[in-house]
């Protein structure tokens, strides 16, 4: 944009910078003050967790608590809630990298599978987490998922589909194989 004076503000390369007319840019200080910053969202809970998942290096423990999805440290008292919904999340499991859960949700009227990965390279685990990418497997409006399972090699998800077929999915081709005929439920 440009000012009443010529002076010109603009963004370059994720920065802001003034520059007068005819003179030379100059970068913006930006400071920014939250006033929510510190502020921690303690729960207190005794019972109620279910769904433990242990991580494969075995640091990690995942579990849900009144259908939201947390992660604990074994090594020190830090827990992440993963996820804030309306809807209950259940049937966690980790996969092998230990940076990446798959777990079932009705948020959107029918059970599907999502997966919440550590999106920062350097951020080791969930509980010290800044940034958690969530995103729906398979997505439809039509077809419930649920119960995943990691293969041991962290190649292929099992899962159950509407509620009797029990389903692999190839996670590097996304192609999705029919193991059962579903005249039964498994679990």
């Amino acid at each position: 944009s440009v000012g009443d004076n010529g002076t010109l503000c603009y963004a370059y390369n994720g920065e802001i910078y003034t520059q007068p007319a005819g003179g030379k840019p100059r970068k913006v200080v930006i400071d920014l003050t939250r006033d929510d910053a510190g502020q921690e969202t303690i729960f207190h809970f005794t019972s109620g967790a279910s769904d433990p998942a242990v991580s494969p290096d075995g640091k990690q423990i995942a579990f849900t608590v009144r259908g939201e999805l947390f992660v604990t440290s074994v090594e020190y008292g830090t827990t992440k809630r993963v996820t804030e919904t309306a809807a209950t999340e259940s049937d966690v499991t980790w996969g092998a990298d230990n940076r990446t859960l798959v777990y079932a949700s009705e948020r959107t009227g029918n059970w599907q599978l999502y997966t919440a990965k550590i999106a920062r390279k350097e951020e080791a685990n969930f509980p010290n987490a800044t940034l958690i990418e969530e995103e729906v497997l398979l997505p439809s409006k039509t077809v419930e998922r649920a119960y995943p399972q990691y293969s041991p090699d962290g190649k292929e998800l099992a899962f159950i589909e509407d509620r009797n077929r029990l389903m692999v999915l190839d996670l590097k081709t996304k192609k999705v194989r029919q193991v059962t005929d579903g005249s039964t439920w498994y679990n």
